[in-house]
Protein backbone atom coordinates (compact mmCIF):
# COMPACT_ATOMS: atom_id res chain seq x y z
CA UNK A 1 0.00 0.00 0.00
CA UNK A 2 1.44 3.85 -0.84
CA UNK A 3 -0.53 4.89 1.90
CA UNK A 4 -1.38 3.31 5.48
CA UNK A 5 -4.15 4.87 7.76
CA UNK A 6 -5.31 4.84 11.16
CA UNK A 7 -7.94 2.13 9.40
CA UNK A 8 -5.90 -0.26 7.20
CA UNK A 9 -3.48 -0.39 10.49
CA UNK A 10 -6.49 -1.39 12.73
CA UNK A 11 -7.46 -3.95 10.73
CA UNK A 12 -4.60 -5.56 9.81
CA UNK A 13 -3.97 -5.88 14.20
CA UNK A 14 -7.46 -6.93 14.67
CA UNK A 15 -7.04 -9.37 12.61
CA UNK A 16 -3.49 -10.88 14.12
CA UNK A 17 -5.40 -11.04 17.81
CA UNK A 18 -8.21 -12.69 16.30
CA UNK A 19 -6.17 -15.48 14.77
CA UNK A 20 -3.59 -15.63 17.60
CA UNK A 21 -0.65 -13.96 17.00
CA UNK A 22 -0.99 -11.86 19.64
CA UNK A 23 2.81 -11.19 19.94
CA UNK A 24 2.69 -9.93 16.59
CA UNK A 25 -0.13 -7.93 17.20
CA UNK A 26 2.07 -6.09 19.60
CA UNK A 27 4.86 -5.64 17.20
CA UNK A 28 2.50 -4.40 14.86
CA UNK A 29 1.28 -1.85 17.64
CA UNK A 30 4.56 -0.49 18.40
CA UNK A 31 5.38 0.19 14.77
CA UNK A 32 2.13 1.83 14.08
CA UNK A 33 2.92 4.32 17.30
CA UNK A 34 6.31 4.97 15.86
CA UNK A 35 4.92 6.91 13.02
CA UNK A 36 3.83 10.13 15.65
CA UNK A 37 0.83 10.76 13.85
CA UNK A 38 -1.34 11.62 16.65
CA UNK A 39 -4.37 10.74 15.20
CA UNK A 40 -3.30 7.39 14.04
CA UNK A 41 -2.38 7.12 17.54
CA UNK A 42 -5.40 7.61 19.24
CA UNK A 43 -7.44 5.35 16.91
CA UNK A 44 -4.83 2.17 17.72
CA UNK A 45 -5.02 3.30 21.51
CA UNK A 46 -8.99 2.65 21.05
CA UNK A 47 -8.56 -0.73 19.38
CA UNK A 48 -6.05 -1.78 21.66
CA UNK A 49 -8.63 -1.05 24.31
CA UNK A 50 -11.03 -2.75 22.47
CA UNK A 51 -9.46 -5.41 21.80
CA UNK A 52 -7.89 -6.25 25.21
CA UNK A 53 -4.53 -4.96 24.91
CA UNK A 54 -3.97 -2.22 27.14
CA UNK A 55 -2.64 -3.59 30.14
CA UNK A 56 0.23 -5.42 27.84
CA UNK A 57 3.72 -3.02 28.80
CA UNK A 58 4.63 -2.99 24.98
CA UNK A 59 1.95 -1.86 23.71
CA UNK A 60 1.19 0.73 27.22
CA UNK A 61 4.85 1.99 26.49
CA UNK A 62 4.27 2.31 22.77
CA UNK A 63 1.22 4.55 23.66
CA UNK A 64 3.20 6.56 26.22
CA UNK A 65 6.47 6.63 24.10
CA UNK A 66 4.02 8.41 21.11
CA UNK A 67 1.48 10.83 22.86
CA UNK A 68 5.30 11.90 24.62
CA UNK A 69 6.87 12.64 21.32
CA UNK A 70 3.81 14.59 19.89
CA UNK A 71 3.96 16.48 22.76
CA UNK A 72 0.32 15.08 24.04
CA UNK A 73 1.80 15.19 27.51
CA UNK A 74 -1.65 14.82 29.48
CA UNK A 75 -2.54 11.64 26.93
CA UNK A 76 1.24 10.22 27.66
CA UNK A 77 0.21 10.83 31.94
CA UNK A 78 -3.01 8.93 31.40
CA UNK A 79 -1.46 6.55 29.66
CA UNK A 80 1.49 6.02 32.39
CA UNK A 81 -1.55 5.73 35.29
CA UNK A 82 -3.07 2.88 33.08
CA UNK A 83 0.17 0.58 33.23
CA UNK A 84 0.14 -1.86 36.04
CA UNK A 85 3.86 -2.53 36.31
CA UNK A 86 5.62 0.48 34.41
CA UNK A 87 9.09 -0.32 33.45
CA UNK A 88 12.50 1.94 32.86
CA UNK A 89 11.32 2.77 29.50
CA UNK A 90 8.09 3.96 30.61
CA UNK A 91 9.32 6.20 33.34
CA UNK A 92 12.10 7.49 30.97
CA UNK A 93 9.73 8.08 28.14
CA UNK A 94 7.45 9.89 30.65
CA UNK A 95 11.64 12.43 31.88
CA UNK A 96 11.95 13.16 28.16
CA UNK A 97 7.86 14.11 27.69
CA UNK A 98 8.02 15.81 30.56
CA UNK A 99 11.17 17.15 30.13
CA UNK A 100 10.39 18.79 27.03
CA UNK A 101 7.17 20.26 27.65
CA UNK A 102 8.78 22.54 30.35
CA UNK A 103 7.36 20.56 33.30
CA UNK A 104 10.77 20.03 34.84
CA UNK A 105 9.93 19.52 38.59
CA UNK A 106 7.60 17.00 37.54
CA UNK A 107 10.37 15.53 35.31
CA UNK A 108 12.66 15.19 38.20
CA UNK A 109 9.94 13.95 40.56
CA UNK A 110 9.55 11.11 37.95
CA UNK A 111 12.76 10.27 38.18
CA UNK A 112 12.63 10.12 42.52
CA UNK A 113 9.98 7.66 41.78
CA UNK A 114 11.80 5.84 39.21
CA UNK A 115 14.16 5.41 42.34
CA UNK A 116 12.40 4.68 45.21
CA UNK A 117 10.36 1.86 43.21
CA UNK A 118 14.04 0.32 42.43
CA UNK A 119 13.09 0.37 38.83
CA UNK A 120 16.88 -0.25 37.11
CA UNK A 121 18.47 2.80 36.23
CA UNK A 122 20.04 2.84 32.79
CA UNK A 123 22.58 5.12 30.79
CA UNK A 124 19.24 6.73 29.05
CA UNK A 125 17.69 7.48 31.60
CA UNK A 126 20.52 9.17 33.77
CA UNK A 127 20.53 10.79 29.97
CA UNK A 128 17.35 12.35 30.34
CA UNK A 129 17.60 13.07 33.86
CA UNK A 130 20.27 15.29 33.58
CA UNK A 131 18.98 17.23 30.08
CA UNK A 132 16.45 18.25 32.78
CA UNK A 133 18.92 19.66 35.12
CA UNK A 134 20.15 21.51 31.96
CA UNK A 135 16.91 22.96 31.04
CA UNK A 136 16.89 25.14 34.09
CA UNK A 137 20.27 27.16 32.77
CA UNK A 138 21.85 30.48 34.90
CA UNK A 139 18.63 32.27 34.79
CA UNK A 140 18.11 33.42 38.83
CA UNK A 141 14.57 32.58 38.86
CA UNK A 142 14.50 29.33 37.61
CA UNK A 143 17.03 28.26 39.77
CA UNK A 144 14.56 26.14 42.07
CA UNK A 145 12.21 24.96 38.84
CA UNK A 146 13.91 21.35 39.51
CA UNK A 147 11.40 20.18 42.42
CA UNK A 148 12.59 19.93 45.65
CA UNK A 149 13.09 23.08 46.95
CA UNK A 150 16.18 21.89 44.97
CA UNK A 151 18.77 24.36 42.27
CA UNK A 152 18.95 22.37 38.80
CA UNK A 153 22.70 22.45 39.87
CA UNK A 154 22.34 20.55 43.25
CA UNK A 155 19.73 18.26 41.49
CA UNK A 156 22.43 17.27 38.85
CA UNK A 157 25.52 17.02 41.51
CA UNK A 158 23.26 14.69 42.96
CA UNK A 159 22.54 12.56 39.84
CA UNK A 160 26.73 12.81 38.99
CA UNK A 161 27.44 11.18 42.28
CA UNK A 162 24.47 8.26 41.19
CA UNK A 163 26.06 8.00 38.43
CA UNK A 164 29.48 7.08 39.37
CA UNK A 165 27.98 5.30 42.18
CA UNK A 166 26.47 2.63 39.45
CA UNK A 167 29.90 2.90 37.47
CA UNK A 168 28.60 4.61 34.47
CA UNK A 169 31.78 7.21 34.89
CA UNK A 170 32.96 5.54 31.97
CA UNK A 171 30.50 6.52 29.19
CA UNK A 172 30.96 9.00 27.05
CA UNK A 173 27.57 10.01 26.42
CA UNK A 174 26.90 10.56 29.50
CA UNK A 175 30.26 12.78 30.32
CA UNK A 176 28.81 14.99 27.35
CA UNK A 177 25.48 14.68 29.66
CA UNK A 178 27.48 15.65 33.02
CA UNK A 179 29.72 18.58 30.73
CA UNK A 180 26.56 20.03 29.80
CA UNK A 181 24.47 20.20 32.63
CA UNK A 182 27.56 22.19 34.08
CA UNK A 183 27.91 24.41 31.45
CA UNK A 184 24.41 25.05 31.45
CA UNK A 185 24.41 26.36 35.15
CA UNK A 186 28.17 28.28 34.12
CA UNK A 187 29.87 25.79 36.66
CA UNK A 188 32.23 25.69 34.23
CA UNK A 189 35.20 24.91 36.92
CA UNK A 190 33.10 21.58 37.67
CA UNK A 191 32.74 21.08 34.08
CA UNK A 192 36.46 21.66 33.80
CA UNK A 193 37.47 18.97 36.12
CA UNK A 194 35.16 16.29 34.34
CA UNK A 195 36.70 17.44 31.01
CA UNK A 196 40.72 16.70 32.06
CA UNK A 197 39.70 13.67 34.02
CA UNK A 198 37.75 11.82 30.66
CA UNK A 199 39.63 9.32 28.78
CA UNK A 200 37.24 9.56 25.68
CA UNK A 201 36.76 12.80 24.01
CA UNK A 202 35.03 13.47 21.21
CA UNK A 203 34.17 16.54 19.16
CA UNK A 204 30.68 17.08 21.18
CA UNK A 205 32.70 17.03 24.11
CA UNK A 206 35.27 19.61 23.24
CA UNK A 207 32.02 21.81 21.71
CA UNK A 208 30.34 21.32 24.89
CA UNK A 209 33.52 23.31 26.85
CA UNK A 210 33.29 25.96 23.78
CA UNK A 211 29.66 26.61 24.67
CA UNK A 212 30.51 26.44 28.17
CA UNK A 213 32.60 29.68 27.74
CA UNK A 214 30.47 31.27 25.99
CA UNK A 215 27.45 31.62 27.91
CA UNK A 216 29.73 32.98 30.08
CA UNK A 217 30.87 35.90 27.81
CA UNK A 218 34.73 34.46 28.10
CA UNK A 219 35.44 34.33 24.39
CA UNK A 220 39.26 33.81 25.47
CA UNK A 221 38.89 30.56 26.97
CA UNK A 222 36.32 29.90 23.86
CA UNK A 223 38.74 30.38 21.47
CA UNK A 224 41.38 28.61 23.06
CA UNK A 225 39.71 25.15 23.79
CA UNK A 226 38.83 25.76 19.81
CA UNK A 227 42.12 26.02 18.90
CA UNK A 228 43.67 23.31 21.65
CA UNK A 229 40.87 20.63 20.16
CA UNK A 230 42.76 21.45 16.74
CA UNK A 231 46.58 20.41 18.40
CA UNK A 232 44.85 17.38 19.55
CA UNK A 233 43.65 15.96 16.35
CA UNK A 234 39.97 17.10 16.71
CA UNK A 235 38.45 18.99 13.02
CA UNK A 236 36.23 21.66 14.38
CA UNK A 237 32.56 20.98 12.68
CA UNK A 238 29.94 23.98 12.45
CA UNK A 239 28.49 23.74 16.11
CA UNK A 240 32.03 24.43 16.80
CA UNK A 241 32.61 27.61 14.89
CA UNK A 242 29.01 29.12 15.45
CA UNK A 243 29.85 28.57 19.16
CA UNK A 244 33.23 30.64 19.08
CA UNK A 245 31.51 32.80 16.53
CA UNK A 246 29.18 33.60 19.23
CA UNK A 247 31.35 33.66 21.93
CA UNK A 248 33.35 36.39 20.70
CA UNK A 249 30.20 38.70 19.02
CA UNK A 250 28.47 38.40 22.98
CA UNK A 251 31.71 39.23 24.52
CA UNK A 252 32.10 42.11 22.52
CA UNK A 253 35.65 41.11 21.04
CA UNK A 254 34.48 41.45 17.06
CA UNK A 255 38.27 41.09 15.67
CA UNK A 256 38.81 38.11 16.95
CA UNK A 257 35.80 36.77 15.42
CA UNK A 258 36.54 37.56 12.05
CA UNK A 259 39.82 35.67 12.65
CA UNK A 260 37.22 32.59 13.40
CA UNK A 261 35.38 33.05 10.35
CA UNK A 262 38.79 33.54 8.14
CA UNK A 263 39.36 30.08 9.50
CA UNK A 264 36.22 28.65 8.11
CA UNK A 265 36.76 26.69 4.62
CA UNK A 266 32.94 27.08 3.62
CA UNK A 267 31.21 29.46 6.23
CA UNK A 268 27.40 28.95 6.32
CA UNK A 269 24.98 31.37 6.66
CA UNK A 270 24.40 30.65 9.95
CA UNK A 271 28.10 31.60 10.45
CA UNK A 272 27.69 35.03 8.25
CA UNK A 273 24.47 35.91 10.54
CA UNK A 274 26.68 35.45 13.52
CA UNK A 275 28.70 38.36 12.73
CA UNK A 276 26.22 40.59 10.84
CA UNK A 277 24.23 40.42 14.31
CA UNK A 278 27.78 41.14 16.29
CA UNK A 279 28.28 44.44 13.77
CA UNK A 280 24.62 45.38 14.39
CA UNK A 281 24.82 45.23 17.77
CA UNK A 282 28.26 47.62 18.24
CA UNK A 283 26.47 49.76 15.53
CA UNK A 284 28.56 49.33 13.05
CA UNK A 285 26.16 49.60 10.65
CA UNK A 286 28.45 49.96 7.15
CA UNK A 287 30.56 46.45 8.40
CA UNK A 288 27.14 44.82 8.15
CA UNK A 289 26.34 46.13 4.91
CA UNK A 290 29.68 45.28 3.82
CA UNK A 291 29.77 41.67 5.32
CA UNK A 292 26.29 40.87 3.61
CA UNK A 293 28.04 42.04 0.34
CA UNK A 294 30.50 40.04 0.85
CA UNK A 295 28.26 37.34 1.67
CA UNK A 296 26.83 37.45 -1.80
CA UNK A 297 30.85 37.95 -3.64
CA UNK A 298 31.17 34.61 -1.66
CA UNK A 299 27.35 32.73 -3.46
CA UNK A 300 26.06 32.54 0.62
CA UNK A 301 22.37 33.34 -0.20
CA UNK A 302 20.60 35.02 3.64
CA UNK A 303 17.74 33.77 5.15
CA UNK A 304 15.21 35.52 7.49
CA UNK A 305 17.55 35.97 10.11
CA UNK A 306 20.16 38.24 7.55
CA UNK A 307 17.28 40.32 6.65
CA UNK A 308 16.83 42.09 9.44
CA UNK A 309 19.92 43.47 10.47
CA UNK A 310 20.97 44.50 6.89
CA UNK A 311 17.46 46.10 6.83
CA UNK A 312 18.01 48.11 10.29
CA UNK A 313 21.44 48.87 9.53
CA UNK A 314 19.96 50.48 6.37
CA UNK A 315 17.74 52.64 8.23
CA UNK A 316 20.39 53.40 11.38
CA UNK A 317 22.84 54.97 8.04
CA UNK A 318 19.76 56.86 6.56
CA UNK A 319 19.12 58.12 10.05
CA UNK A 320 22.73 59.07 10.37
CA UNK A 321 23.10 60.77 6.55
CA UNK A 322 24.56 57.99 5.22
CA UNK A 323 22.26 56.72 2.81
CA UNK A 324 23.93 57.73 -0.49
CA UNK A 325 26.44 55.26 -0.18
CA UNK A 326 25.84 52.37 2.06
CA UNK A 327 22.08 52.43 2.37
CA UNK A 328 22.12 52.00 -1.31
CA UNK A 329 24.54 49.36 -1.74
CA UNK A 330 22.86 47.73 1.17
CA UNK A 331 19.34 47.72 -0.45
CA UNK A 332 20.78 46.55 -3.84
CA UNK A 333 22.24 43.60 -2.17
CA UNK A 334 19.64 42.67 -0.14
CA UNK A 335 16.99 42.68 -3.29
CA UNK A 336 19.84 40.92 -5.77
CA UNK A 337 20.02 38.22 -2.55
CA UNK A 338 16.34 37.80 -2.43
CA UNK A 339 16.36 37.10 -6.55
CA UNK A 340 14.56 41.39 -6.88
CA UNK A 341 16.95 41.67 -9.61
CA UNK A 342 14.74 44.64 -11.49
CA UNK A 343 14.17 46.04 -7.81
CA UNK A 344 17.74 46.55 -7.07
CA UNK A 345 17.81 48.15 -10.66
CA UNK A 346 15.28 50.78 -9.49
CA UNK A 347 17.39 51.50 -6.66
CA UNK A 348 20.47 52.00 -8.70
CA UNK A 349 18.71 55.02 -11.40
CA UNK A 350 16.92 56.27 -8.94
CA UNK A 351 19.92 57.60 -6.83
CA UNK A 352 21.40 60.69 -8.55
CA UNK A 353 25.43 59.82 -7.76
CA UNK A 354 26.51 56.58 -7.12
CA UNK A 355 30.18 55.63 -6.62
CA UNK A 356 32.08 52.20 -7.40
CA UNK A 357 30.15 50.80 -3.94
CA UNK A 358 27.13 50.84 -5.19
CA UNK A 359 27.98 49.56 -8.80
CA UNK A 360 30.11 46.44 -7.36
CA UNK A 361 26.59 45.52 -5.72
CA UNK A 362 25.08 45.99 -8.92
CA UNK A 363 27.08 44.04 -10.63
CA UNK A 364 27.24 41.15 -7.93
CA UNK A 365 23.16 40.98 -8.14
CA UNK A 366 23.94 40.52 -11.62
CA UNK A 367 26.14 37.76 -11.21
CA UNK A 368 24.42 36.04 -8.60
CA UNK A 369 21.05 35.73 -10.58
CA UNK A 370 22.94 34.64 -14.25
CA UNK A 371 22.73 37.63 -15.76
CA UNK A 372 25.97 37.81 -16.95
CA UNK A 373 26.23 39.75 -20.08
CA UNK A 374 24.46 42.34 -18.26
CA UNK A 375 27.06 42.40 -15.66
CA UNK A 376 29.89 42.64 -17.78
CA UNK A 377 28.15 45.42 -19.94
CA UNK A 378 27.93 47.60 -16.61
CA UNK A 379 31.49 46.77 -15.78
CA UNK A 380 32.41 48.23 -19.14
CA UNK A 381 29.84 51.49 -18.37
CA UNK A 382 32.17 51.50 -15.19
CA UNK A 383 35.36 51.82 -16.57
CA UNK A 384 33.89 54.38 -19.60
CA UNK A 385 32.76 56.57 -16.69
CA UNK A 386 36.59 56.97 -15.83
CA UNK A 387 35.41 55.25 -12.24
CA UNK A 388 38.29 52.61 -10.87
CA UNK A 389 37.19 49.38 -10.64
CA UNK A 390 38.46 47.94 -7.28
CA UNK A 391 39.48 44.13 -6.15
CA UNK A 392 35.77 43.40 -5.29
CA UNK A 393 34.92 45.09 -9.06
CA UNK A 394 37.31 42.67 -10.89
CA UNK A 395 37.07 39.47 -8.48
CA UNK A 396 33.18 39.43 -9.76
CA UNK A 397 33.73 39.91 -13.73
CA UNK A 398 36.71 37.30 -13.22
CA UNK A 399 33.55 35.34 -11.56
CA UNK A 400 31.07 36.56 -14.43
CA UNK A 401 33.76 35.46 -17.11
CA UNK A 402 34.70 32.21 -16.21
CA UNK A 403 31.02 31.50 -17.02
CA UNK A 404 31.54 32.63 -20.51
CA UNK A 405 32.53 29.67 -23.31
CA UNK A 406 34.94 32.23 -24.83
CA UNK A 407 38.14 33.25 -23.27
CA UNK A 408 38.70 36.36 -24.93
CA UNK A 409 36.73 39.21 -23.09
CA UNK A 410 38.35 37.32 -19.84
CA UNK A 411 41.69 37.45 -21.08
CA UNK A 412 40.52 41.52 -21.25
CA UNK A 413 40.06 42.05 -18.23
CA UNK A 414 43.16 40.02 -16.81
CA UNK A 415 44.87 42.68 -19.02
CA UNK A 416 43.46 45.36 -17.04
CA UNK A 417 43.95 43.87 -13.87
CA UNK A 418 47.65 44.05 -14.54
CA UNK A 419 47.21 47.62 -15.57
CA UNK A 420 45.52 48.54 -12.77
CA UNK A 421 47.91 47.12 -10.10
CA UNK A 422 45.62 44.51 -8.67
CA UNK A 423 47.71 41.73 -9.91
CA UNK A 424 49.29 40.74 -6.77
CA UNK A 425 46.17 41.06 -4.87
CA UNK A 426 45.25 37.37 -3.66
CA UNK A 427 41.65 38.20 -3.86
CA UNK A 428 41.72 38.65 -7.74
CA UNK A 429 44.76 36.48 -7.90
CA UNK A 430 42.48 33.67 -6.43
CA UNK A 431 39.36 34.09 -9.06
CA UNK A 432 41.82 34.36 -11.95
CA UNK A 433 42.97 31.07 -10.98
CA UNK A 434 39.55 29.85 -11.03
CA UNK A 435 38.73 31.18 -14.24
CA UNK A 436 41.48 29.98 -16.36
CA UNK A 437 40.63 26.68 -14.70
CA UNK A 438 36.75 27.17 -15.73
CA UNK A 439 38.11 27.55 -19.16
CA UNK A 440 40.27 24.26 -19.53
CA UNK A 441 43.44 26.22 -19.30
CA UNK A 442 45.13 24.29 -16.72
CA UNK A 443 48.70 25.63 -17.67
CA UNK A 444 47.94 28.81 -17.49
CA UNK A 445 45.71 28.17 -13.73
CA UNK A 446 49.02 26.40 -12.95
CA UNK A 447 51.39 29.19 -13.46
CA UNK A 448 49.83 31.70 -11.95
CA UNK A 449 48.89 30.08 -8.90
CA UNK A 450 52.80 29.20 -8.76
CA UNK A 451 53.33 32.64 -8.54
CA UNK A 452 51.47 33.51 -6.18
CA UNK A 453 53.06 34.93 -3.46
CA UNK A 454 50.08 34.08 -0.49
CA UNK A 455 46.96 31.84 -0.88
CA UNK A 456 44.13 31.54 1.41
CA UNK A 457 41.65 29.10 1.63
CA UNK A 458 39.74 30.64 -1.47
CA UNK A 459 42.67 29.96 -3.46
CA UNK A 460 43.10 26.17 -2.51
CA UNK A 461 39.01 25.97 -3.65
CA UNK A 462 39.35 27.92 -7.21
CA UNK A 463 42.47 25.04 -7.83
CA UNK A 464 40.21 21.77 -7.44
CA UNK A 465 40.87 21.56 -11.31
CA UNK A 466 44.83 21.29 -11.21
CA UNK A 467 44.83 18.38 -8.94
CA UNK A 468 42.78 15.95 -10.68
Amino acid sequence: MPERNCFSWNNVISSLVRNGFEREAVELFSACSALLDVEVGRGSHGLAVKIGLEKNIYVGDALLCMYAKCGRIEDAIRAFGDLPDPNEVSFTAMIHGLAQTDRVTEAVDMFRLMCRQGIPIDAISLSSVLGVCSSGGYDESSLYSCGGGHSCILQGQQVHSLLIKLGCRSDLHLNNAIIHMYAKNRDTNSAEMIFRNLSEISVVTWNLMIVGYRNKFESDKAIRYMQRMQCCGFQPNEVTFINALVACVTSGNVEMAIQVLAGMLFPTVSSWNVMLSGYFQSENHIEVIKHFQKMQFLGVRPDRTSLPSILSSCAALEVAGNADVYVTSGLITMYSNCGKIELAKLILHKIPKLDIVCWNSMMAGLVLNSLDIEASVLFNKIRQMETLPTESSYGTMLSCCSKFRSSVYGRQVHAQIAKDGYADNVCVESALVHMYCKYGDIDDARRFFDMMPYKNTVTWICTDRLWT
